[in-house]
């Protein structure tokens, strides 16, 4: 078992907390760690909206979202773009997608890479996430669906590319080495 990385080392500032990603957190049980070893992430920042997302802390995300303006908290970025929904579609956090589409999430927003929360959730073979997703937007604000499903700049991949190279059996996301081909 790979030793996890101490919490100093991940957090030296607010602003150092909101670039930790996926690649840097590799086990969900590091970011209630962090939580407790920063105080700025129990009340509302950017960081602590996004990271209690991406953790599927719901109680904890409705807490932050409460505070203040809900609109602004819910359309909170990353360095990449990503929103709290992007954060949860890709880790298949059900009840924090509800919650988060309850109050006035949006399915268009894409990421530095032109990717929706649909791209992240089909790309990871979310199929929960996927209906979640769907279901809630196809009555409500179709336009809003058809935005979230165009190409992404990353591969020229829609959600349903993703998701057909992932029952495929092909997780590279198109082809064996991980880069669009040709």
């Amino acid at each position: 078992i790979e030793p996890l990385p101490s919490v100093s080392s991940l957090v030296k500032n607010e602003m150092d907390t909101a670039m930790i990603d996926e690649r840097s957190i590799k086990k969900s049980h590091v970011v209630p760690s962090l939580l407790s070893q920063n105080p700025t992430l129990n009340t509302f920042s950017p960081t602590a909206v996004l990271a209690a997302a991406r953790a599927g802390q719901h109680d904890r995300l409705l807490s932050l979202l409460l505070q203040n303006d809900m609109n602004e908290r819910i359309q909170v970025v990353d360095w990449m773009g990503r929103t709290p929904l992007h954060r949860a579609a890709r880790y298949n956090h059900v009840e924090i997608l509800q919650l988060l589409l309850q109050y006035g999430a949006r399915i268009d927003v894409v990421d530095v890479h032109g990717q929706s929360p649909l791209h992240s959730a089909a790309a990871h073979g979310h199929a929960e996430a996927l209906d979640v997703l769907i279901c809630h937007f196809q009555n409500k604000d179709p336009s809003s669906l058809a935005l979230a499903c165009f190409k992404d700049e990353r591969r020229g991949f829609t959600p349903d590319d993703y998701w057909r190279a992932r029952r495929d059996g092909d997780e590279s996301g198109g082809d064996s080495d991980g880069k669009q081909s040709g």
